[in-house]
This record gives C-alpha cells, structure tokens and sequence, in this order.
C-alpha cells in the first residue's frame, strides 16, 4: 500500500477515529529512530487540536508534563467536547 485511509467509531487508544497512514520515507529525522512514517497515524475529518497534541505525543514522542493515565482520559473528554460542537453544527 502507498497510503490508506482507516475509520473506526470507537478506536481503541491511541489511535484517532478516523486516520490516514502514508507509506514512505522523511527526509528529516524527525521521528523516534525505530518508527516507519507508515505506522504514523495523522489524524483525519474535524481536526480537532486535541488530535495534533496526541498525534505529536503518541506518534512523534514529543513528552509530555503530566504521564498518558493522566492526560490521555483528560484530552479524550476535550476532545469529545469539541466533536460535540462540531456534529451538532448545522
């Protein structure tokens, strides 16, 4: 596969709903050194800032101040909040 495209309603953890994968190379090094770009999940649909902080934690190891059982429940009821405004925008 060059790409693909997976969406899940209720995913489990880590991962976003909706996600594209791309399979290819970076030609900067900007992921943890044994990660392929294709098992990054870039997150799809209502982008939510929520998705980019957990893209960069989980993904791209960016670390964090609190440790995942602390911020993950807590960016996940954000989330859900945002998604909330957005599928009840006419």
């Amino acid at each position: 596969w060059v790409f693909r495209y997976d969406y899940l309603r209720h995913p489990p953890e880590p991962h976003p709903a909706a996600h594209l994968q791309v399979r290819g190379s970076l030609a900067e090094p900007v992921l943890p050194t044994a990660v392929p770009l294709g098992r990054v999940h870039f997150p799809t649909m209502g982008v939510s800032i929520e998705s980019v902080i957990r893209l960069l934690a989980e993904e791209f190891r960016v670390p964090c101040h609190e440790p995942p059982d602390v911020w993950r429940p807590v960016l996940a009821a954000s989330e859900q909040e945002f998604l909330g405004v957005i599928e009840g925008a006419p």
